[in-house]
């Protein structure tokens, strides 16, 4: 769960210094920024994976993304797109890469022989809506270029569902200890 929350951390910190930089500074588009958080992002998003998921030809795949994943983004950022211009084959290939990942911890959740309480498992909800966020990111990006031109709402919406259920993954914890008590 510190993994995630330096994650959240560099989230809140990314929309705080994107919003900056579309109004009080003015740049002509904060499309760098959002396109530079997608290196951490991934790989914050594969090292959490990697600490939950068992299976060890998993973790060995797992290892495989953390190398893929910078060569991919310098690929697709500074010689097929360029970093001003949304890294939507980025997101394409995380997102996939992120849907496989949760897929596995999915799996490996409900096949475990251990008794495990959904309403108490920080980690399932993470990985829940971890993954319908990106389920659903993965059609509309395809279709982003577009969208960011006239309309983003819709993966706004996504991202205030996705937060809201890593809300009460941290509830989680909270809901263990009074159960405890």
């Amino acid at each position: 769960m510190r993994l995630f929350s330096v994650f959240l951390g560099l989230t809140v910190l990314t929309e705080i210094f994107a919003n900056l930089a579309s109004g009080p500074l003015r740049w002509a588009t904060n499309w760098p920024i959002y396109n530079s958080f997608m290196l951490p992002e991934y790989i914050l998003y594969t090292l959490f994976f990697r600490s939950i998921i068992h299976n060890q030809r998993i973790k060995k795949v797992l290892n495989g993304f953390l190398v893929l994943i910078p060569i991919v983004w310098v690929i697709s950022s500074f010689w097929l797109l360029g970093i001003t211009v949304w890294n939507s084959y980025m997101v394409l290939i995380g997102d996939s890469l992120t849907i496989f990942m949760c897929t596995c911890y999915m799996y490996e959740f409900f096949l475990s022989e251990d008794e495990i309480d959904i309403k108490t498992s920080a980690e399932f909800w993470i990985a829940a809506s971890t993954f319908m966020y990106a389920c659903c990111e993965v059609p509309i990006t395809g279709r982003l270029n577009y969208l960011a031109a006239h309309n983003e709402q819709a993966t706004n919406w996504l991202l205030v569902i996705m937060y809201l259920t890593i809300l009460y993954a941290y509830q989680c914890r909270r809901l263990i200890n009074i159960m405890s008590s």
